[in-house]
C-alpha cells in the first residue's frame, strides 16, 4: 500500500505542483549576476488577439514575482489611446522606452517616403539602415518627440532587431540613451543575419560600429542587450533550426524542447566564471505571448528561485553595469559543452568552431552612411576585412587650408573680394567634391566619385583660382565684381531644378514643386477635364512616383560635372547679367533678391546633403 501511495505522489506531483517540479533551484555562489525583462510592444495591428488581454497576462506574470520590467512601445502602438492609459498606470518599478521600428505611419509623421509596396518586416523598410542620414534624425526625432509628449520625458531604453551606428551615436549624443536591445547573433533568420557580436553578452559598443565592443575614446558609453541570446553551439549555423535555441519560449518549444533547456541556458550565461552574468528574457506582447504566456510563467518562476539574481530594468542595468565596469571587461568566457567562445576588446574566438573575428581590423558597416536597401540584410564580422586609419582623417582638412591660405594671401595682395566670389564659385561647382573624404575606413561620396580624391580636390581649387586670375587679368568684361556673382548665383536654379516635378499619374498631369517629402504645390488635371492648383499631401504611392530630373546624372560623368555643368552656369551667369543691366530698379531688386535666396537654399542643401557613395579604402 505504501508502494502505491509513493508511486501516485510521484506521478500526481508534476501536475498539480508543476512550477516545484520545473523549478528545482538554480544557485550561482557569486555576485553580479542580472535579470533583464524586455518586452517589445508592437502596435494592436500585429497582435493575434486584438483586446489587452495579451498585455494584461504578461505584466500580471511579472509583477507576481515583484520583477521590474521594460517595456519598449512602438511608435504606432503610442497611437493607441487604451493600450497607452495601460501603460501609464504601471507600477513604477517599471520602466517605458522606445521600439524603433519605421512603421508606414512614423514615416509619413516624420515626412519621410516609405518604401511602397514593401512588408513591413524587410529590412529595408523597418530598420532605420534603410534610410538616408537626414530621414534617421527625422524618424528618430519624431518618435522620440511622440513619447515624450505621451510619457512626459525622455526614454533612456530603446530597441529593435538592428541599428546602425550612426543613428546610435545620435541617440546617445542628443538624447543621452543608456541602453539599446538588438537581437543576438543568428546567420539566416526573419531577411536578416547578424554575426560577430560578444556571443550573448553585454557590452559598450564601438562608435563606428554596434558588434565591436569599444575602448578608450572609441567607446560608446551606452550598454547593448541582445535579445533571445543563444545557446553558444545549438545555434551556430543557417536559419531557425539553429537560431531557435535561444532563450525564447516560442523558439525552443517549436524544436520539441522544454523549461530545462531554458535552464540549461540560464546557467551558461549566469555562471560564475565571468565577472558578471546577464540575462535577457522577454516575449513580443500580443504577438507572441498570447501563446507561449505558460512557459514564460515558467520561465518566470525558475528566475524567481535564484537568489542571486538582481532584476533590473534596461536603464538599471546600465548604472549597475557601469558601477563595476567603467570599461568593457578584459574577457568572457560563454562556454557550452564541446567549445567556448572567448570574447576580448581584440577578438572573438571559437577555436573548435573554426571562427576567429579580430575587432581591432574592422571599422563602420556602409549603413552608416548611406542606405541600406538589400532585402537580406548582412551585417557579418566574418565578412568584413576593413581597417580604419585614423591618420587618413587629417587629410581631409588639406583642402581647407589650401582655401583659408588662398584668403590670407589675398589680404595682402589687397583682393580679398576677389578671392570671396572665387570661393564662392569653389563652393556653389565642388562642393559636393570637397564634403566628400575619408571616414571610419571608407572613401565616402557626397557627390562625383574619383579616384585619388584629395589630389582631384586641390587640383580643382587650384584650377579655380588660376583661372579667375588669368580671366580677370585678361579679359576686361571679366573684371566687373558683379559678373561673378550672377555666375554664383546662376547655381540657385539648380535649387529650383531639385524640386520641379511633372508626372501623369492616373490620366492627371501633376505640374509644380514638392516642398518636402509629402507636400506638392502646382496644378493638377488634363486638358479635357481642366486643371486645379493644388496645395496638398500627396498619397504616399503619389508623392515617391512624381518624376523630376536625375541630377545625379551629372555625379555619374567626369566630362558633365568638371566642364559640361560649370561652363554652363557660366553662360547663364552672363545671362544674367546682360539682363540684370537692362531692367527698371524696381526689377533689378527682385530678380536679386529671388536668386539670392535659391543661391542660399542651394549652398545649405549642398552641406545638408547626404553621402551617396561608399567605396572601401584599401
Amino acid at each position: 500500500m505504501k508502494l502505491i501511495v509513493f508511486i501516485l505522489i510521484v506521478l500526481l506531483t508534476p501536475i498539480f505542483y508543476p512550477f516545484r517540479v520545473l523549478a528545482s533551484e538554480l544557485k550561482f555562489d557569486c555576485p553580479s549576476r542580472y535579470l533583464v525583462l524586455i518586452n517589445p510592444i508592437r502596435s494592436r495591428n500585429h497582435w493575434s488577439d486584438k483586446s489587452l488581454r495579451p498585455l494584461e497576462d504578461q505584466y500580471k506574470a511579472i509583477n507576481s514575482k515583484k520583477f521590474p520590467a521594460t517595456w519598449l512601445i512602438q511608435y504606432d502602438a503610442m497611437s493607441d489611446p487604451e493600450l497607452l492609459n495601460y501603460l501609464k498606470g504601471f507600477e513604477k518599478s517599471q520602466e517605458l522606452g522606445i521600439f524603433l521600428e519605421v512603421s508606414e505611419n512614423l514615416a509619413e509623421q516624420s515626412r519621410v517616403i516609405y518604401p511602397f509596396e514593401t512588408a513591413w518586416y524587410f529590412p529595408q523598410a523597418v530598420f532605420l539602415s534603410g534610410y538616408t542620414q537626414s530621414e534617421r534624425i527625422k524618424l528618430i526625432d519624431t518618435a522620440i518627440n511622440k513619447f515624450k509628449k505621451d510619457f512626459g520625458y525622455y526614454p533612456k531604453s530603446l530597441g529593435s532587431w538592428w541599428i546602425d551606428s550612426y543613428s546610435l551615436n545620435y541617440l546617445k549624443n542628443k538624447y543621452g540613451i543608456e541602453s539599446y536591445l538588438i537581437v543576438a547573433d543568428q546567420k539566416t533568420t526573419d531577411n536578416y543575419g547578424i554575426w560577430g557580436q560578444w556571443w550573448g553578452v553585454p557590452y559598450y559598443p564601438d562608435k563606428a560600429n554596434v558588434l565591436f565592443p569599444g575602448q578608450g575614446k572609441d567607446k560608446l558609453d551606452l550598454i547593448v542587450l541582445q535579445w533571445a541570446q543563444r545557446h553558444p553551439e545549438l545555434a551556430v549555423g543557417e536559419g531557425v533550426k539553429f537560431s531557435n535555441n535561444s532563450v525564447q519560449p516560442n523558439d525552443y518549444l517549436s524544436l520539441g524542447k522544454d523549461t530545462n533547456f531554458f535552464k540549461d541556458l540560464v546557467q551558461i550565461y549566469l555562471d560564475c566564471k565571468n565577472p558578471f552574468g546577464q540575462l535577457t528574457i522577454g516575449m513580443e506582447t500580443g504577438a507572441v505571448s498570447t501563446n507561449f504566456n505558460e512557459e514564460y510563467i515558467n520561465q518566470l518562476e525558475v528566475l524567481s528561485r535564484i537568489k542571486e539574481l538582481k532584476a533590473v530594468t534596461m536603464s538599471g542595468f546600465y548604472r549597475e553595469f557601469k558601477k563595476t565596469f567603467p570599461e568593457n571587461p578584459e574577457k568572457i568566457i560563454i562556454a557550452g559543452k564541446n567549445s567556448e567562445w572567448s570574447l576580448s576588446l581584440q577578438k572573438r574566438e571559437n577555436k573548435v568552431i573554426g571562427e576567429l573575428i579580430n575587432y581591432r581590423q574592422g571599422s563602420a558597416f556602409s549603413d552608416y552612411f548611406i542606405p541600406d536597401k538589400s532585402g537580406f540584410l548582412e551585417k557579418d564580422l566574418t565578412r568584413y576585412k576593413v581597417r580604419a586609419n585614423p591618420q587618413n582623417e587629417l587629410l581631409n582638412f588639406l583642402p581647407l587650408i589650401l582655401i583659408i591660405l588662398a584668403g590670407v594671401v589675398s589680404v595682402f595682395w589687397k583682393k580679398a573680394l576677389f578671392w570671396l566670389l572665387s570661393t564662392g564659385l569653389i563652393f556653389s561647382s565642388f562642393g559636393l567634391l570637397l564634403r566628400s573624404g575619408y571616414e571610419l575606413g571608407w572613401n565616402v561620396y557626397y557627390g562625383i566619385v574619383v579616384s585619388n580624391l584629395l589630389l582631384v580636390q586641390i587640383a580643382s581649387i587650384t584650377f579655380v583660382y588660376i583661372l579667375a586670375l588669368l580671366a580677370y587679368k585678361y579679359i576686361r568684361y571679366l573684371r566687373s565684381y558683379w559678373l561673378w556673382v550672377w555666375i554664383s548665383f546662376s547655381y540657385g536654379f539648380d535649387f529650383i531644378i531639385g524640386i520641379l516635378r511633372v508626372s501623369f499619374i492616373s490620366e492627371k498631369y501633376y505640374i509644380g514643386i514638392l516642398v518636402d517629402a509629402y507636400r506638392f504645390f502646382g496644378i493638377r488635371g488634363n486638358v479635357a477635364k481642366g486643371v486645379e492648383i493644388v496645395n496638398e499631401d500627396l498619397p504616399n504611392y503619389l508623392a515617391s512616383g512624381l518624376l523630376n530630373f536625375d541630377t545625379t546624372k551629372i555625379y555619374e560623368n567626369l566630362y558633365l560635372y568638371f566642364l559640361a555643368a560649370p561652363l554652363i552656369h557660366i553662360l547663364v551667369g552672363i545671362l544674367l547679367f546682360k539682363i540684370y543691366s537692362r531692367i527698371p530698379k524696381i526689377a533689378k531688386r527682385i530678380l536679386f533678391a529671388l536668386l539670392l535666396i535659391f543661391y542660399i537654399l542651394y549652398l545649405v542643401n549642398i552641406f545638408k546633403a547626404d553621402p551617396r557613395v561608399v567605396l572601401l579604402n584599401n
